[in-house]
């Protein structure tokens, strides 16, 4: 007897809806940030400052609806293999970076003219932590992007592991281009800003393969995250919010910053980590140290990890490779007595940078006037203060709420850069780095202010006469933020502890041989 089949069921609607949102936030995310680049391409970026600001807020509006989109989504709902995912998330970031590499000026920021310099200084056998760059090229040839160089008169700040990247790409820069700086010490007599100067043929070309490097950073760590999801049973299609985010296209392939090898170590350290190699991971987070040192705020959650899923005698192990680890990234500071030249450099520029600051500039308001001056001073170190009990005391949070290293990274970062005096858009890739592998309600805050820092390239409108943004602007960008903030801590409060204690019951349980009772 025949029987027929039942007809297959047909695609419900919020089925449809999913399926019509996934196809037009991967319209957003490539083909419409491949097109925003396009519209920013060479000396565009300087004249069209309304396409840079809203076309990031509107690409960075879709990571985070691809957040909700991915939280919301049943795992068995993405029909991809996932190792075609994979190739999918690695081939748009190639695109994106290779776009952002080739189409761009580094207008937006002078840091990679530092770079340079500094990696020309340690070719040329003389510690940029030592002599200043206006004192090497009184003396050494110079290109023009040399002569374009910020706070010259002032020795680098910036760590080894950064400084041995540095000079490997100069090192690879003046290989590829043959073409030796030109034989003079005398400065150019061309008084452009540096900003119009940065778009001239010339300057863009000895700043490709800088671009080029920490593109290839940005594309090794999607790489490496997205090993990381898999071998967490997770899609790849997480590690999108973090590679095809314009922040991290616009400040790592267009504008050249040293985060991305922050951000590939971070997740190396977490890699290691979750494959049980926590030596590995403690070199990895000593390496990331050198990139910036903040990023110790992460060992006390790598040791317990460490000292939880092996041994109390692993932790201790791990503890000891990180001290080495960390001794050797930071020996070069002891060539030519450079360590007294960092901590000068790090002392002057850690009270005279001030930059985007929220919550720093409102303390500043609020109790910074009178006493003609010195009441101002003595507001900022309050507010410096404040940053470093804040810090702490979300620190001890996490701790004693057994927050997981992507947790950990989060909300320090997170608080860290809301507190702090400066918050430059591209260090908000250090917070970028965890939000794929954070599950339940956070990582959203994150993704908004990604989205709205682009407010604070408004800065140069006025960087003629202050160094800061408006206040209209600063409450434009950071109000969104603090507003989502505050509804995934509160979320967070009321699910994530409940949770961890019922796993932590279950556990211990099963470890004992008995089930566990139900509530």
């Amino acid at each position: 007897m025949n029987q027929t089949l039942p007809p297959p069921p047909r695609p419900t609607t919020a089925r449809t809806l999913r399926f019509i949102g996934w196809i037009a936030l991967v319209l957003v995310l490539l083909p419409g940030q491949l097109l925003w680049l396009w519209s920013l391409r060479g000396a565009n970026l300087l004249t069209h400052e309304s396409t840079l600001i809203w076309g990031q807020v509107i690409i960075g509006s879709a990571t985070v609806a691809l957040l909700a989109l991915l939280k919301t989504t049943p795992a068995n709902a993405l029909r991809l293999s996932p190792r075609t995912s994979a190739a999918l998330v690695i081939a748009g970031t190639i695109l994106l970076q290779a776009s952002a590499v080739f189409l761009l000026a580094p207008v937006l920021s002078d840091d990679i003219f530092r770079y340079r310099i500094d990696g020309r200084m340690w070719l040329a056998q003389s510690s940029p932590y030592a002599t200043s760059p206006e004192h090497f090229l009184a003396t050494h040839p110079h290109d023009p992007a040399d002569e374009l160089v910020p706070y010259r008169d002032w020795r680098t700040v910036y760590p080894p592991v950064s400084q041995a990247v540095f000079a490997a790409a100069r090192w690879l820069d003046d290989a590829l281009t043959n073409s030796p700086p030109h034989a003079t010490t005398t400065m150019s007599t061309d008084h452009r800003p540096w900003r119009i100067r940065a778009t001239d043929p010339a300057v863009v070309r000895q700043t490709l393969t800088f671009r080029a490097l920490f593109a290839l950073f940005a594309i090794g760590s999607t790489i490496l995250l997205i090993r990381i999801l898999i071998g967490a049973g997770d899609s790849a299609w997480w590690a999108a919010v973090l590679a095809w985010n314009p922040l991290l296209t616009l400040e790592t392939g267009g504008m050249g910053h040293q985060d991305a090898i922050g951000l590939f170590l971070l997740l190396l350290m977490i890699y290691a980590a979750r494959t049980r190699h926590y030596r590995a991971a403690a070199v990895a987070l000593a390496l990331a140290c050198g990139v910036k040192p903040v990023a110790a705020l992460l060992l006390p959650f790598l040791w317990r990890q460490t000292h939880e899923e092996h041994s109390f005698r692993a932790g201790r192990r791990m503890l000891l490779v990180f001290a080495i680890a960390l001794a050797l990234v930071f020996l070069p500071l002891a060539w030519q007595h450079g360590w007294t030249g960092w901590r000068q450099s790090l002392t002057h520029f850690g009270h005279s940078w001030e930059a985007n600051g929220y919550l720093y500039e409102s303390f500043k308001s609020l109790f910074g006037e009178g006493d003609q001056g010195r009441q101002m001073e003595r507001a900022k170190d309050a507010a410096r203060l404040l940053t470093f009990l804040a810090v702490l005391a979300m620190g001890l949070f996490l701790w004693q709420s057994r927050a997981r290293l992507p947790e950990a990274g989060y909300w320090l970062f997170m608080v860290l850069l809301l507190c702090a005096p400066v918050a430059y858009p591209w260090y908000l890739i250090w917070v970028l780095a965890f939000i794929p592998l954070l599950r339940g309600p956070q990582g959203y805050a994150g993704l908004v202010w990604a989205a709205t820092a682009a407010i604070s390239y408004t800065l140069w409108r006025d960087a003629t006469w202050i160094w800061s943004v408006r206040p209209t602007w600063l409450t434009a960008e950071y109000l969104p933020v603090l507003c989502v903030l505050t509804i995934e801590a509160i979320r967070l409060a009321r699910i994530v502890p409940m949770r961890r204690i019922l796993h932590q019951q279950t556990s211990i349980h099963f470890s004992s041989g008995t089930p566990p009772a139900l509530p």
